[in-house]
């Protein structure tokens, strides 16, 4: 399943529980082990993330039979990282607006305030500096 440009790996767990015997002998065993000691319900284990190419690439091996659909998914999953990558590239590139909300702390004139980017184009530090 893909969401957000990313694909979404989910892994179920079954846990049961059965007890079966032909023998009368041995089912009697075991009925009196069940009235003296317990048995453990059936449990569902659900767990999503994010799948990685490497997850889908081994899926791929298991499950011949869906190549085709497991390809299509790597495929988004590397088109979604490149307009990733541009986007940030773009926005590397952009002017940043800072507004000041705090001016009566950094003080009157005679000051120059430094920003500096992230590789992302995000804000990674201002700083403050006396003329």
């Amino acid at each position: 399943m893909a969401v957000n440009g990313k694909v979404i790996k989910m892994l179920f767990t079954i846990k049961g529980t059965e007890i079966f015997t032909a023998d009368a002998r041995l089912g009697k065993i075991a009925e009196n082990a069940l009235i003296a000691g317990s048995v453990t319900p059936t449990s569902v284990d659900i767990k999503v993330g994010e799948a990685t190419e490497a997850d889908l690439l081994a899926a791929q091996k298991s499950h011949p039979g869906k190549m085709l659909e497991l390809e299509k998914m790597i495929s988004y999953m590397k088109a979604c990282k490149e307009t990733a990558k541009e986007a940030a590239a773009k926005a590397a590139q952009e002017p940043i607006r800072v507004e000041i909300t705090n001016a009566r702390e950094v003080g009157g004139t005679g000051k120059i305030i430094e920003v500096s980017r992230n590789g992302d184009g995000t804000i990674a530090a201002a700083t403050v500096r006396q003329v």
